[in-house]
């Protein structure tokens, strides 16, 4: 299966990114949000353009929908089911344009743009440095790039758990291409002056079933592995105070 048909099948629509998020939100050990921690981090100014690619389903923009200032924000995803659900989700805000793009190729102008964000998607791209070069064409000379991602670490919990109930299931999807580890070299190429910030969390999940809908998000298993997986969670729950414990490796590389 190629990148493109794998993308196709996991984001079409939102239904198993918000799986994801959902069990971030619930249980994450830091009680500081994800986006919060963000966009404190990001210090974005408070007018000029800015470019999201692989936006998903505009949770940035909304959760942050009354300190946008006078920015103009061009709104992308390459998954039009993605862009349906933003639109839904931010269209009251009226400095939001939305855009299918596919990331190797940008339909804009040279300098066109003071910030570009990518939170969790460069992973998804096949070609990086094509991508890369095309994202240091439309910034402005002083504009700033930060790409979001996560380490190899992260939920490695998770991966161990889909491996002891399918020894043949998928998990490239936790082999990340572009990560926390790897990120400053290739984000070099194209820019001087490269920052890792890490947000400290993890996840300490008290519930079976949000277990198992991460893992369907990223798997397609029978009901039988299905109930097996339950089985599991349940054991690591029982046998540790009502905790299931998952490692996070997230961070933001803020690049100049």
């Amino acid at each position: 299966m190629t990148m493109r048909q794998q993308l196709a099948k996991q984001y079409g629509t939102s239904t198993n990114l918000q799986a994801r998020i959902a069990i971030h939100e619930r249980f994450s050990t830091n009680q500081q949000d994800w986006v919060d921690w963000l966009w404190e981090t990001m210090q974005l100014p408070k007018q000029g353009r800015v470019l999201e690619l692989g936006g998903g389903t505009g949770r940035l923009w909304h959760e942050q929908r009354n300190h946008l200032g006078q920015l103009q924000i061009s709104f992308s995803d390459h998954s039009l089911g993605m862009l349906h659900t933003a639109k839904a989700q931010l269209s009251a805000l009226d400095q939001l344009n939305f855009s299918q793009i596919d990331a190797h190729y940008l339909p804009f102008a040279d300098a066109s743009f003071d910030v570009v964000i990518a939170n969790h998607m460069l992973y998804h791209v096949a070609d990086q440095a094509l991508a890369l070069a095309e994202i240091r064409r439309v910034l402005k000379p002083n504009g700033t790039f930060f790409a979001a991602t996560n380490g190899n670490q992260h939920m490695y919990e998770i991966k161990e758990l889909i491996q002891a109930v399918d020894p043949s299931a998928d998990i490239t999807p936790f082999s990340l291409s572009f990560n926390l580890d790897n990120g400053a070299e290739l984000l070099q190429t194209q820019f001087a002056h490269v920052e890792r910030i890490d947000f400290e969390n993890n996840l300490a999940v008290t519930e079976v079933e949000p277990i198992v809908a991460y893992v369907r998000s990223t798997q397609r298993l029978s009901e039988e592995s299905l109930d097996l997986c339950r089985e599991l969670v349940s054991e690591q729950l029982a046998a540790n105070q009502g905790v299931f414990p998952i490692q996070k490796a997230v961070g933001l590389f803020i690049c100049r």
